[in-house]
């Protein structure tokens, strides 16, 4: 089942998917990544102006969604100016938060400490100083910055229980929580990204197709019901929705293609 064929399914009467592309490293650094991610928000701000957008992303694809709306809160002169409009709500899967992490050992996730300060080092490249909680927003922890970049109808942040950033995640959310409507959802005995890691390695169908399920009736419940999601409803016949999701894909796929 397609992720859009799985919304249409909770109501969703026109749903879109804009999936962005955008260089990983080594072949881009923060900045260049996130003049790619600006202009994508632009394009579908600009084509799509009456539309519900819902921005999405996971591993790296979550941390330059989470850092275009603290730029849009707070611009940034270092980084491309994009319309201050914030979308209706987001979903963050397994975001990389930033460089410095609790858990030093970790046998159950396939990203390890040694990976994790790689692609750290290779992200960072040589970023001005002043744009560092732009690339790693973890560090952000101004309730004030949050509540002014904080989505119309919430954050969905999903992560796996066994994965290296676990605690910075669950850290994370107890602080945007403050300010906004957030459900936190940590799977037990999972890995970094794990709704994209069962879709290449669940070996049933209802395990390949349990985060497309969790993600969309959340959103339902976020956006159609326009209620309280951080608990777990049933989700039966919410009325029809336009809406427009920009993805923001991360390096799952690359790891398990290697």
């Amino acid at each position: 089942m397609t992720l859009v064929v799985a919304l249409q399914m909770q109501g969703f009467r026109n749903p879109a998917i804009f999936a962005l592309e955008y260089e990983h490293v080594p072949n881009a650094e923060f900045s260049e990544q996130f003049s790619e991610v600006a202009a994508g928000w632009m394009y579908l701000v600009s084509k799509r102006p009456n539309s519900h957008l819902v921005i999405s992303g996971d591993s790296n694809g979550a941390t330059l969604a989470l850092s275009l709306l603290l730029h849009m809160a707070k611009p940034s002169h270092s980084l491309p100016l994009v319309s201050p409009v914030l979308p209706a709500g987001a979903v963050f899967i397994s975001p990389w938060l930033h460089s410095k992490y609790s858990r030093k050992k970790n046998q159950n996730d396939y990203i390890g400490p040694k990976l994790l300060e790689k692609y750290f080092t290779l992200y960072s490249g040589k970023s001005k100083d002043c744009i560092e909680v732009y690339e790693s927003p973890g560090l952000c922890k101004s309730r004030a910055w949050w509540a002014k970049a904080f989505p119309i109808a919430g954050i969905y942040l999903l992560y796996g229980r066994d994965e290296l950033m676990a605690k910075e995640i669950e850290d994370f959310a107890m602080i945007i929580e403050q300010v906004g409507h957030v459900r936190l959802e940590g799977e037990i005995g999972q890995v970094h990204c794990w709704p994209i890691v069962e879709l290449f390695v669940g070996r049933t169908m209802d395990e390949r197709e349990s985060g497309i399920e969790a993600i969309t009736s959340t959103l339902a419940y976020m956006l159609l019901w326009k209620s309280s999601f951080t608990s777990n409803p049933n989700i039966r016949y919410p009325w029809a929705w336009h809406s427009y999701h920009l993805i923001l894909r991360g390096y799952v796929k690359e790891y398990f293609m290697e």
